[in-house]
């Protein structure tokens, strides 16, 4: 079988880094969530003391507004994963379709090649047994051309 082609590999290569890009982006999502979950609890005890909330509500806004942009940026990154992926795939199909072809070629020209060679073997065995008969009626005639000398 054949192995990964350059194409292919470059393929597997940019998504294997995309692939890392979408984790550390998937990464910093989940921290600022989490960053977000405590200021809510902050929120939640500050507006249960009678504190001003203003200020980390739109902290909070801000926090999620950013969380969902990186996940956006994830997906997408994601996306270029898959395409990157089939990419790879498609140019190993055509690859392994050429291989097969070249496969078949080859073999169609080594059945050439035997069909030739045995026409020739085919041939000389003509020639052979052609001389050979030849032979034999020459020496058929010597025999009977011998034998009529003897009658006269």
């Amino acid at each position: 079988m054949m192995g990964i082609s350059g194409g292919s590999m470059n393929a597997l290569l940019t998504a294997g880094a995309r692939m890392e890009q979408a984790s550390m982006q998937g990464r910093a999502a989940n921290n600022v969530r989490a960053n977000a979950n405590i200021l809510r609890s902050e929120i939640k005890q500050d507006a249960g003391r009678g504190a001003s909330v203003e200020k980390k509500e739109k902290a909070l806004e801000e926090m999620e507004k950013q969380a969902d942009a990186v996940e956006s940026t994830q997906f997408s990154s994601l996306s270029e994963v898959k395409k990157s992926v089939e990419q790879a795939a498609e140019i190993n199909r055509q690859e392994a379709k050429e291989e097969a072809k070249k496969a078949e070629k080859k073999q169609e020209e080594k059945a050439k090649e035997k069909k030739a060679e045995e026409t020739k073997e085919e041939k000389v065995t003509n020639d052979k047994a052609l001389d050979e008969t030849v032979n034999e009626v020459q020496e058929t005639e010597k025999i009977s051309v011998e034998h009529v000398d003897v009658l006269l």
